[in-house]
């Protein structure tokens, strides 16, 4: 797909893509993010950087690019979740297709090149890429559901969205935590999916993750692996890609084939992977639990609770 020529004069055309990054006091990892936005081989973007209430200089980071393109809005209170600041960079926003990135994760140079063409070719309002989460000492994959099953109770980190604006107003914003029992990036993937929406998936590595509560990432001790791994991804974004995909298939081969006598069923051992079975498993039990949705919610708030623990939010 070609991209969009500069404008003969006046206002900006808008471009074809809104970046949206939803932040909080991460400063460091945000730097590396939105640095892997700026070498995008697709350059027909806006980034709307919406700051949860940020104290940390955040807005520093963004200026420090000196690239237009890059916008910085700090929401006066703080929501406690990335519904928030979506909500507010979706109100912003001018292009016809949003990308969400984490402010922890990481993307590869191709991947809204990727995204863009597979819209395109695949007529697709929803289409994401694969992806890696990667843990302290652990490696998982994220992609498409098994093959037959539906999107529907399948889980894709919002980083590795592309999303039609169109469909996005249609369903409705951002919910807020509060309100629902399971996870707000869970909510609007279940929307999508039931919307009818067509959804594709790019076969190609395009994004690495690092979920903040396996990093306890807003401790003021945490690790910050996202600073070598951007440095890699600068110097040999192919490299990079094939050794995680290694990786991966590695941590797989362990799984799918112990060496210890094999047991009734196998545990899916790292926490990364619990994460995702969880994910899932609360949506399947939304369509097939006679449960009520005040019994849902407070096992969703209690288990959020505990999260917030682990990233170092809430004490504990």
């Amino acid at each position: 797909m070609a991209q969009a020529g500069d404008a003969a004069g006046g206002a900006a055309p808008a471009p074809l893509v809104t970046v949206i990054v939803a932040t909080f006091n991460s400063r460091l990892t945000l730097a590396c993010a939105l640095e892997s936005v700026r070498r995008q081989t697709w350059q027909d973007f806006e980034v709307q950087v919406v700051g949860d209430a940020c104290t940390d200089g955040s807005e520093a980071v963004v200026a420090a690019i000196g690239d237009p393109r890059f916008h910085w809005t700090n929401l006066p209170r703080n929501s406690g979740s990335q519904a928030g600041p979506n909500n507010e960079g979706l109100r912003r926003a001018r292009g016809r297709f949003i990308a969400y990135l984490g402010h922890d994760d990481l993307w590869f140079p191709w991947h809204l090149d990727t995204l863009v063409d597979t819209a395109s070719s695949e007529g697709a309002s929803f289409v994401h890429g694969l992806g890696v989460i990667l843990g302290p000492g652990s490696i998982a994959a994220t992609g498409p559901p098994r093959r037959g099953a539906s999107y529907r109770g399948h889980f894709v980190p919002p980083t590795n969205w592309l999303v039609d604006r169109a469909l996005l107003e249609r369903i409705g914003p951002w919910r807020e935590p509060g309100s629902i029992g399971w996870p707000v990036d869970l909510d609007v993937l279940f929307r999508i999916a039931a919307s009818g929406a067509r959804i594709a998936c790019a076969s190609r590595l395009t994004t690495i993750k690092f979920p903040s509560a396996l990093w306890r990432a807003y401790a003021s001790d945490a690790p910050r692996p996202q600073i070598p791994m951007s440095e890699e991804l600068v110097r040999d974004p192919g490299t990079l890609a094939a050794r995680l995909l290694c990786e991966v298939a590695a941590e797989h081969a362990r799984a799918t084939f112990p060496t210890w006598a094999p047991p009734p069923m196998l545990l899916w051992r790292d926490a990364a992977q619990r994460v995702k079975a969880a994910l899932g498993a609360t949506l399947r039990q939304l369509e097939a639990a006679p449960i009520s949705g005040a019994v849902l919610r407070w096992r969703f708030q209690r288990r959020r609770r505990r999260v917030r623990v682990r990233r170092g939010l809430d004490p504990g």
